[in-house]
C-alpha cells in the first residue's frame, strides 16, 4: 500500500504517477491492493478531475474522499466526494470542489501497474484531463482524418456541425490495416453550442 502526499494542487497544474497496486503480505489470505493520493486545494472552487488506468486487463476502483480531519490518511471520518463505479481499466472521477483536504483511492483485487492522473481547473472549465477537440467545422463531404490514440493520449474529440440534411456514418481502421480498429465510439450533441 502506498500513500503519496502530493501537497497543494495548484490550478492548471497535472500530476501524472505511475504506481503498482501490490496484494498486501496476509500469508494465504486474499487482500484488497490499496493506493491513496492526498492533496490539498485552494481557496477558489474548482474542478477536480482524476483519472487511472491500468497497465494490464486488472479493473482499478477509483474514489475521491474528502479528508475531513486533514491528516492524508482515509479514516472512518471521510467522506466520499466521488465514486467512478465498481471498477474499469480505465476510470475517472470529476467532482466540483471547495477548500479542502482530500485523498483518491485506487483498489485492485488483483496485482496490477497504473498511471493514476490528478488535476484541478477553474469551475465551468472543460475537464483538464480532457483531449482537445479537433475542429472540423461543417462536414458537407466526405471526410478522412488520421490520428492515434495510446496509454498517454487515450481519446480524440472532433467538433463538427452538419447540415439539416446530412447523415453521419463513422468508419475506424487501424492505421496500415484495411481491418476495422477496435476502437469506442461516442457521439454527443453539443446543445449550447
Amino acid at each position: 500500500m502506498a500513500n503519496v502526499n502530493l501537497g497543494f494542487l495548484s490550478l492548471g497544474e497535472v500530476e501524472s504517477r505511475n504506481g503498482t497496486l501490490q496484494r498486501p503480505d496476509l500469508g494465504s489470505r486474499p487482500g484488497i491492493r490499496t493506493d491513496t493520493y492526498a492533496f490539498r486545494t485552494g481557496s477558489v472552487q474548482a474542478n477536480v478531475a482524476i483519472s487511472s488506468t491500468s497497465f494490464s486487463d486488472q479493473d482499478i476502483a477509483l474514489v475521491l474522499f474528502r479528508d475531513n480531519d486533514a491528516n492524508g490518511i482515509l479514516n472512518n471520518g471521510d467522506s466520499v466526494v466521488r465514486n467512478a463505479g465498481s471498477g474499469g481499466i480505465f476510470q475517472t472521477a470529476n467532482a466540483v470542489v471547495t477548500q479542502g483536504s482530500y485523498i483518491a483511492r485506487l483498489t485492485s483485487a488483483f496485482d496490477t501497474g497504473y498511471n493514476v492522473r490528478i488535476a484541478r481547473a477553474s469551475t465551468g472549465a472543460a475537464n483538464p484531463l480532457t483531449a482537445p477537440e479537433i475542429p472540423l467545422g461543417q462536414i458537407s463531404q466526405d471526410l478522412q482524418r488520421r490520428d492515434r490514440v495510446n496509454d498517454n493520449d487515450t481519446a480524440d474529440n472532433f467538433a463538427f456541425t452538419l447540415d439539416g440534411n446530412s447523415s453521419l456514418n463513422i468508419g475506424v481502421r487501424e492505421l496500415g490495416n484495411l481491418n476495422k480498429g477496435d476502437v469506442n465510439i461516442r457521439v454527443v450533441q453539443d446543445l449550447n453550442g
